[in-house]
């Protein structure tokens, strides 16, 4: 009983320090003494999320679009989520032009390099909107290992983007077959609904 009773105890003290922290900062916010009341008053009146952007925020200058579809959207499990979009553009515009111009998109130098894959880790998360889960660049134009006879490169060079923001995910994917006179840029977007 002792081991319960002190178990217990020492539970409770830890619930009164997280509670006294979340006063204390309330307090320091406020400027005065906070009671529940006000608690959940204050939690109300923080700033609601805004919307997700348009997918059209990361088409690529005068690009051609080639084809788009939109479905989806709902429920899943307690999160509202939006359609998914995916669209197919294109433009005559090089591959390596095309990289520059998402790699200052996102203020990340990997984007343009052509051998370049890892994390965006120079991505700004300062913005509150759109603080990033998870971002990355995946070259894909490697052959596979069992068919490096003919080569190390693919006859089509490519590069996939992700991000993932509390808002949305998005895919950007750039690549050009050789011979081909045309850059594709396929665009999927996810977005999430803003919660009320």
């Amino acid at each position: 009983m002792r081991k319960f009773t002190s178990v217990l105890a020492i539970a409770v003290l830890i619930g009164v320090a997280f509670a006294g922290g979340y006063f204390l900062r309330l307090w320091q916010s406020t400027g005065h003494a906070v009671g529940m009341a006000e608690v959940f008053s204050v939690a109300s009146k923080g700033p609601k999320p805004k919307a997700p952007p348009e997918w059209t925020e990361w088409q690529y200058p005068e690009s051609t679009e080639g084809g788009s579809s939109k479905g989806g959207g709902g429920t899943v499990n307690d999160l509202s989520v939006g359609p998914i979009y995916s669209v197919i553009l294109t433009t005559p515009d090089d591959l390596d032009k095309v990289l520059e111009w998402y790699a200052k998109k996102f203020d990340s130098e990997i984007i343009a390099v052509p051998t370049g894959s890892g994390s965006l880790s120079r991505m700004n998360t300062e913005n509150q909107d759109d603080p990033i889960i998870s971002a990355n660049v995946l070259l894909a134009s490697n052959r596979p290992s069992n068919d490096r006879d003919k080569g190390t490169w693919r006859p089509v060079r490519m590069k996939v983007i992700s991000v993932r923001t509390p808002r949305y995910n998005l895919v950007i994917n750039v690549s050009r077959a050789e011979g081909e006179s045309h850059t594709h840029v396929i665009v999927t977007y996810f977005p999430n609904k803003p919660s009320e």
